[in-house]
């Protein structure tokens, strides 16, 4: 994950996002009716900090600078999200 969310790699948000959705679907779909709902909560708030750090240094517009991002904006970017991942399977 720290490889794919570095701040310095030359691509657009939405380009990251697209290579990161498959690895977090994939940890998904691995830990999948564990008991880990703390760590999956606790990593996807690490993946947006570092979402958002990524975000504050391609920035170019001072004003935009200070904004906040949300979950809901990484929800429109369409940001998979680890703990809807981690759903127990159905039977």
């Amino acid at each position: 994950m720290r490889q794919l969310t570095r701040r310095h790699q030359g691509k657009n948000l939405e380009e990251v996002i697209t290579r990161l959705n498959p690895t977090i679907r994939g940890w998904g779909r691995y830990f999948r009716g564990s008991n880990w709902e703390t760590v999956a909560e606790e990593l996807d708030a690490w993946i947006r900090m570092r979402l958002r750090s990524f975000i504050r240094r391609h920035v170019t517009v001072r004003s935009k600078y200070n904004a906040v991002y949300t979950v809901a904006f990484f929800q429109r970017k369409r940001l998979v999200s680890l703990t809807s991942q981690i759903a127990p399977a159905p039977c």
